[in-house]
C-alpha cells in the first residue's frame, strides 16, 4: 500500500496536481513514517504550503487512526510506543531484522559483530541515529538546492528511505521502480546511464548467495544491497556537484 500511495503521489505530481497528490503522500507517510523523506521534493520545489498541509493531514490521519481503536486516544498511543519499543528491542538491538535487510545498520552490526568489539547497543543506537540524520541533512540539502534531474531526487530519497532506518527489509526494494521508471523514460541522456542501469539490474536481483557461518540467517545481500545504494547515491551527487565545480571554473 505504502508503494501504491507514492506511485500515486509521484504521478499526480508529475502533472502539477500538487493538492492530489500530497493526499497520497500522507496517506503513505501515515502508514509508515519513512516515507516522510518525500516531503523534501516539496520543499525543493519551493512548495512550502504543501510541506504544511502534508504535515496537517499525517496528523489528521494518524489521530482518526487512533481512535479507530477500542479506548481512548492516549491509551492507544501508549499501546503503540510500547510495540515500537518491543520491536526495537527485538528488531533493531536484536538480530531479528539483520536477516534479508538492506539497513546501512545492518552493515554496522556486521562490522561489530565480525570484529568482536563490545558495543553498548544503546551508545551504537544514539551514535547511529546522529550519523545518519547528518548523512540525510546533507543529501536533503544537494536535493533542494542542487539537484535539478526529477528522477535522481526520487532515487536519493528511494534510498534514504530504504537506507537509513534500523530495519529495512528486503521487501522494501520494491520502491527501486519508482526511480527506475522515471529513469526508463526520461529522454534526457547521461553518460553514466550505463552505470545506472547496471546499478538499477543489481539491485533488484537476488544477492543471497553467500552464508553466515556462525549465523545463516545473515546473507551476503545484507552488505551488498545497502553498499549499492550507497554507491548509486554517491554517483549522482558526485555528477551534480562536480558539474556544479565545472560550470563555475568555466564561467
Amino acid at each position: 500500500f505504502v508503494f501504491i500511495f507514492l506511485h500515486l503521489f509521484i504521478h499526480f505530481y508529475r502533472k502539477q496536481q500538487t493538492l492530489i497528490s500530497i493526499v497520497f503522500l500522507s496517506c503513505a507517510i501515515s502508514m509508515k513514517i519513512f516515507p516522510g523523506v518525500f516531503v523534501i521534493l516539496l520543499l525543493s520545489d519551493r512548495k512550502y504550503k504543501e510541506a504544511v498541509y502534508t504535515c496537517f493531514l499525517v496528523l489528521l490521519i494518524s489521530v482518526t487512526g487512533y481512535f479507530s481503536y477500542d479506548g481512548n486516544m492516549i491509551v492507544n498511543i501508549k499501546a503503540h510506543l510500547a510495540t515500537l519499543s518491543s520491536y526495537s528491542m527485538a528488531y533493531s538491538i536484536g538480530n531479528e531484522g539483520l536477516y534479508f535487510g538492506h539497513s546501512l545498520w545492518g552493515v554496522v552490526k556486521l562490522i561489530i559483530i565480525g570484529s568482536d568489539i563490545q558495543c553498548p547497543a544503546t551508545l551504537a543506537t544514539k551514535v547511529y541515529s546522529i550519523s545518519v540524520l547528518i548523512l540525510f541533512a546533507f543529501v536533503s540539502l544537494y536535493i533542494i538546492f542542487k539537484e535539478k534531474v526529477f528522477w535522481k531526487k526520487i532515487a536519493l530519497l528511494v534510498f534514504s528511505m530504504n537506507l537509513f532506518p534500523f530495519v529495512s527489509g528486503d521487501y522494501k526494494l520494491i520502491h527501486i521502480f519508482l526511480p527506475l521508471f522515471l529513469f526508463i523514460n526520461d529522454e534526457n541522456k547521461d553518460r553514466f546511464d550505463r552505470l545506472y542501469v547496471v546499478l538499477f539490474g543489481l539491485l533488484l536481483i537476488p544477492k543471497a548467495y553467500v552464508h553466515y557461518r556462525l549465523n545463516p540467517e545473515i546473507t551476503s545481500s545484507i552488505i551488498i544491497s545497502p553498499l549499492l545504494m550507497a554507491f548509486f547515491a554517491i554517483v549522482i551527487m558526485s555528477q551534480g556537484l562536480f558539474a556544479g565545480i565545472g560550470k563555475n571554473k568555466a564561467g
